[in-house]
């Protein structure tokens, strides 16, 4: 089996033997043990490789997240799978579609859980529905936010 890093919603849905060497984040470990307890105590057994992303792997992922536009929608261990597969160089499963949004901006193969995925690579920006303040690349807030300068909802558009 090619190296693969696998979303929490690998250990929920898929069978033992397609979990069978794969590669996991640190941070993963609580929402597996959480969401999947009969996987969790199966982790050495099965072969899963625990491991933390190196820092400029993880920058690199946050410099990718906010080009288009999903930072705000990705969670600490989102950001750490594809960090993982970014510097591993490998494929990356999951249901998540802002993770999925992020890898095919930048390259990284990723594989749906179940399902089809996404079809489209999109681009996003964080508006004011009142004054029509953009918030810019980089800048975490997220859809139905409040803007800091009138007061009104903040509102996750298509660029």
């Amino acid at each position: 089996m090619d190296d693969i890093v696998i979303d929490t919603a690998g250990f929920i849905h898929w069978p033992h033997d397609r979990l069978r060497g794969c590669i996991i984040s640190v941070l993963q470990l609580p929402e597996i043990e959480k969401h999947a307890p009969n996987n969790f105590v199966l982790l050495d057994q099965l072969d899963v490789r625990v491991k933390s992303p190196e820092p400029d792997s993880l920058d690199a992922v946050l410099r990718m997240a906010s080009t288009t536009g999903d930072l705000g929608g990705l969670s600490k261990v989102d950001i750490e799978v594809l960090a993982l597969g970014y510097q591993m160089n490998c494929e990356i499963a999951t249901d998540d579609h802002r993770m999925q949004n992020v890898a095919s901006a930048n390259g990284i193969n990723w594989m749906p859980v179940s399902g089809a995925g996404i079809s489209k690579t999109w681009f996003w920006r964080y508006i004011c529905q009142g004054c029509k303040k953009e918030w810019s690349k980089g800048q975490r807030i997220l859809d139905g936010g409040v803007c800091e300068v009138c007061g009104s909802d903040v509102r996750l558009l298509k660029k």
